[in-house]
């Protein structure tokens, strides 16, 4: 937030750096604030340095017991609750900074924790309360209520990532003309950017192909101006997906090659979901039971990994399939996948993982699944991609934050 754009991030945080050190020097708290929360946005959504980010928005935090009052208060909220795993002190850190940037007439703090809530109520699924609060930070934009052009940037990221996860194609093509007009008008090519890396995934989950193509190439190479490389990968994994989509699949193998899924398993779902689609169509042409449970299995994976559907049913189709095909290792890790579905119901899970090992007996340890204890999650499987994916029946599959920025740090 409020930070400056650039091309050059690491002599840019150094200068930040330095000044942190002159306030510091100087006492003044609300200077030294001020830059701490913005390395702290610096490190985590250029730099894609979140432990230390981290620490600069807690060095941020420690020092507002010695400031007066001032709207730095809110903006250090805001800056939490953007981090926050947690949905309702997120929520409450966004209208504790709203409140204070009411009360110290902070127009460009207020519209962006504006924009920042509703995103977080639509990806909690209240969608219409949340657009409301979208819609009218986009109009205090339009109306140019908000001068800090890095907030403007902020704005357009989140209306468009939430009209992305809630399909919202209307308002993203009645909003993306604004936004366009205003990147323009103010010579901001990152707003572009954002603008088409979320409209080009809203049209491609919308079947305009040819329309997001042009959209999501455009903010590949919006973003290549810069050394923003965390933020452009956005968009490249946006239009592999579309290439997956469209069937050419070493295209979107080529536009994957220089991300580390590791790091980011988002990366690796246009190829997962293709090569799930591609055994589905295998097991119904051919119809054995192995076939079947290696495609329920793939399908049980991508849900997992894309928060969607419903992996526990796939995996129990995985796991009768191979049941009536009589493969020990393949119903192990069928069981193990799916105890990995039921940490809400612990006793299920560890029943579950019990039976694998008996299942395993004697045969060989099947790889992939980690042990599963009751305290163990659905998430941090490594994701494949590439060739593995093509063969991903038999390497566990990873689960990505459930929804967050796509081009940022986001709102979940």
């Amino acid at each position: 937030m409020r930070r400056p754009a650039t091309t050059r991030p690491a002599p840019a945080i150094e200068g930040w750096e330095r000044a942190y050190a002159a306030h510091r020097r100087g006492g003044d708290h609300v200077g030294a604030i001020r830059v701490a929360r913005t390395l702290a946005c610096m490190h985590g959504m250029i730099a894609g340095n979140w432990a230390v980010a981290s620490g600069w928005i807690a060095r941020a935090q420690t020092l507002l017991a010695g400031a007066s009052e001032s709207s730095e208060r809110g903006w250090v909220a805001l800056n939490i609750g953007m981090f926050d795993s947690d949905r309702a002190r997120k929520e409450q850190c966004f209208r504790e900074a709203l409140d204070v940037a009411r009360r110290h007439g902070d127009t460009d703090l207020e519209f962006v924790t504006l924009a920042y809530h509703g995103a977080s109520l639509v990806h909690g699924d209240r969608t219409e309360e949340g657009m409301v609060l979208l819609d009218e930070a986009l109009a205090a934009v339009a109306g140019s209520e908000v001068d800090d052009f890095c907030v403007l940037e902020e704005i357009f990221c989140q209306l468009f990532a939430a009209c992305e996860h809630a399909h919202d194609v209307t308002r993203a093509d009645q909003w993306i003309r604004i936004g366009e007009t205003i990147a323009q008008r103010r010579r901001l090519p990152a707003v572009s950017a954002f603008c088409r890396t979320h409209y080009g995934g809203v049209l491609t989950a919308a079947g305009r192909w040819a329309e997001a193509d042009v959209a999501l190439t455009e903010a590949v190479r919006l973003w290549g101006l810069g050394q923003r490389s965390a933020l452009r990968r956005g968009a490249l994994v946006r239009l592999a997906d579309l290439r997956a989509r469209q069937g050419r699949v070493e295209e979107a193998e080529q536009l994957l090659s220089g991300i580390d899924v590791d790091a980011e398993p988002e990366a690796a779902r246009p190829l997962a979901e293709t090569a799930a689609e591609q055994l589905a169509a295998c097991a119904a042409r051919h119809g054995t039971d192995y076939l079947i449970g290696v495609a329920a299995l793939a399908r049980g994976r991508v849900c997992l990994a894309a928060g969607t559907g419903d992996p526990q049913a796939c995996l129990r189709e995985a796991l009768a399939g191979f049941v009536r095909a009589r493969m020990p290792v393949e119903v192990a890790r069928s069981r193990l996948e799916l105890a990995t579905v039921l940490t809400e119901r612990p006793e299920v899970a560890m029943a579950e993982a019990r039976a694998a090992l008996d299942a395993t007996h004697g045969s060989p340890e099947p790889s992939g699944p980690r042990r599963i204890t009751r305290s163990q999650s659905s998430n941090g499987r490594t994701t494949h991609t590439g060739a593995a994916c093509r063969s991903m029946a038999s390497k566990p599959s990873s689960v990505p934050t459930a929804d967050g920025r796509r081009c940022r740090r986001t709102t979940d």
